[in-house]
């Protein structure tokens, strides 16, 4: 619960760039180090953008993209129980939650949870989501970057 009243709630200021990406990988790898989070970022699509080096690259990207089948079901339900768009899915497990949150309406942000801290873990996963908002795209296609895991220092193949 301390690790709560760390949480930055806003992305620091930063100059303009080219490179957003850049600052969404920064985001990550702070994330892990204040919070102890391991966080991963995907495309509702199922594409990987970024995640944490605690991440194991071949398993986060099978994750992410079960992760949007997910997310997608979901939407589709919500489509046709008109009852609104998904806010926050976790999965429990015997060991742990799967939790995941949108970004934007394209954009997830995902992390693993200790069962009696799926709460605390929403939480920080959601001002995660906050500071990154403007660091990722509002919608896909080819502009979408391909994994940048190997930037990261994690051997990722692109």
């Amino acid at each position: 619960m301390g690790l709560m009243n760390k949480a930055r709630p806003q992305a620091p200021n930063r100059p303009s760039t080219d490179d957003p990406y850049q600052f969404l990988h920064e985001e990550i790898a702070a994330l892990a180090i204040e919070q102890g989070l391991d966080v991963f970022v995907f495309a509702a699509e199922g594409r990987l953008i970024g995640a944490s080096l605690g991440c194991h690259t071949q398993t986060i990207e099978q994750i992410a993209a079960s992760s949007s089948g997910l997310v997608n079901g979901a939407r589709g339900y919500g489509d046709r129980a008109q009852i609104g768009g998904v806010e926050r899915l976790v999965t429990r497990y015997a060991g742990g939650a799967l939790v995941l949150l949108p970004v934007n309406e394209v954009i997830w942000a995902g992390c693993l949870a200790e069962l009696g801290r799926v709460s605390d873990t929403a939480h920080t996963l959601s001002l995660f989501t906050e500071r990154i908002m403007s660091l990722v795209p509002s919608e896909v296609g080819l502009s979408l970057p391909a994994v940048a895991l190997a930037d990261a220092g994690n051997g990722a193949r692109r």
